[in-house]
């Protein structure tokens, strides 16, 4: 048996404003194109499930009840009815079809973000900080020394401020150190550019610069 107000965890008194607002905190953490665990699509469509149940449909079923004093015990007893059962297969399948079509639309959007090239120059721009991360390390955790060595021992004492910069960037390397040359896949690879401008893509619309000619889709 279901408790609609723990699966949103509010309490069984809660406004309708407070339900919507719980509802919304919970669909954004748990909805798939987010939450990658492997019950998030399950637990998207119960938190959708007692939504809907606490905003749409037992409102009008507790009214009938609201005379009898005890809604809770009705609430328990309503669980069991062909109406509630009925009511969980319809809403079940539309939250199912909803996280389908939330899914569709995330990767529709994540296909043209690929294609547009900021994926691939964000990925460089990562590459490039990374790189420019381990000169300054260096830096940060030698300096001190050379310093003391060269120049005046007092110097030893600043490896007080910078070794802690130089330690935080070797803890991230050493949780990174399998991607962090290559911290993602570039979507425009050297043959998806070759291809670009070789493939010919057949065509009956006339060229946009050569009138009397046929396009033959090459960019």
């Amino acid at each position: 048996m279901k408790n609609y107000y723990q699966i949103l965890e509010v309490a069984e008194e809660a406004s309708q404003e407070e339900i919507k607002h719980a509802y919304r905190r919970l669909a954004k953490a748990h909805h798939p194109d987010v939450n990658k665990s492997p019950d998030a699509h399950e637990k998207f469509c119960e938190i959708t499930e007692a939504y809907e149940f606490l905003i749409d449909y037992w409102p009008n079923h507790s009214r009938k009840h609201a005379e009898a004093g005890d809604i809770s015990q009705k609430y328990q007893e309503h669980q069991h009815t062909d109406a509630y059962e009925q009511f969980i297969h319809e809403a079940q399948e539309r939250a199912r079809r909803q996280a389908r079509m939330r899914y569709e639309k995330f990767k529709k959007q994540h296909e043209a973000f690929q294609e547009s090239g900021l994926n691939d120059i964000g990925l460089i721009l990562t590459m490039i900080m990374r790189i420019f991360s381990l000169f300054f390390f260096l830096f940060m955790f030698f300096a001190p020394l050379v310093l003391a060595v060269f120049a005046h021992w007092v110097w030893i004492f600043t490896l007080f401020f910078m070794w802690p910069f130089a330690l935080g960037i070797a803890w991230y390397y050493r949780d990174n150190k399998i991607d962090y040359f290559k911290p993602g896949k570039f979507y425009y690879s050297a043959d998806r550019i070759r291809h670009m401008f070789t493939d010919k893509h057949p065509t009956v619309k006339r060229c946009y610069y050569c009138r009397n000619k046929t396009a033959d889709s090459r960019p």
